[in-house]
């Protein structure tokens, strides 16, 4: 977990998975949104969202993908039985 000092307060930014990544990006809007948070952090933080997101999309993607052609190796084995 990542926190940001906002002067005002602290945002917790949970990165540990796709759901606690989304929850916390909505945190960053909504403290951007009532000025809490600069907006040059801001963009910095969201530029750093940005790049996270497409990584777990990446991981997620490959592991897929890894499933399916397990699938189809498992689907080939059975039609040369």
């Amino acid at each position: 977990m990542i926190l940001v000092d906002t002067s005002e307060k602290v945002l917790r930014l949970g990165l540990s998975d796709i759901s606690a990544t989304r929850k916390s990006l909505a945190r960053l809007l909504r403290a951007y949104y009532r000025d809490e948070i600069k907006d040059s952090k801001f963009r910095l933080l969201l530029s750093g969202f940005s790049g996270y997101v497409t990584a777990l999309k990446s991981e997620a993607e490959i592991k897929e993908f890894r499933e399916i052609a397990d699938q189809v190796a498992e689907l080939k084995e059975r039609m040369q039985k």
